[in-house]
């Protein structure tokens, strides 16, 4: 597992396991089988790809969309994309 500490520009694009600390300024895209911790904040969207995963430990400040996803902060929305039903 990759460990990276950054404030980035988004879009960001996790390719591989990931606990990211710090701050992404858009959107972050985990892509299928790919798993992210975040411990940081979000300044945008948070798409989860199928198959893949996200621990939230901190702040999306825009929606969490198509994840099987464990909150523990703040998340300003969830959406089941292949539903549409808001989580």
């Amino acid at each position: 597992m990759e460990v990276v500490h950054a404030h980035l520009l988004g879009p960001v694009t996790i390719t591989r396991d990931t606990i990211f600390h710090g701050t992404v300024t858009g959107d972050v895209t985990v892509l299928e089988g790919v798993h992210l911790d975040l411990l940081g904040t979000v300044l945008g969207n948070l798409l989860v790809e199928d198959s893949g995963t996200a621990c939230v430990r901190g702040v999306v400040a825009e929606a969490v969309i198509n994840a099987r996803l464990v909150a523990r902060s703040f998340v300003s929305s969830a959406v089941n994309r292949s539903s549409g039903a808001a989580a």
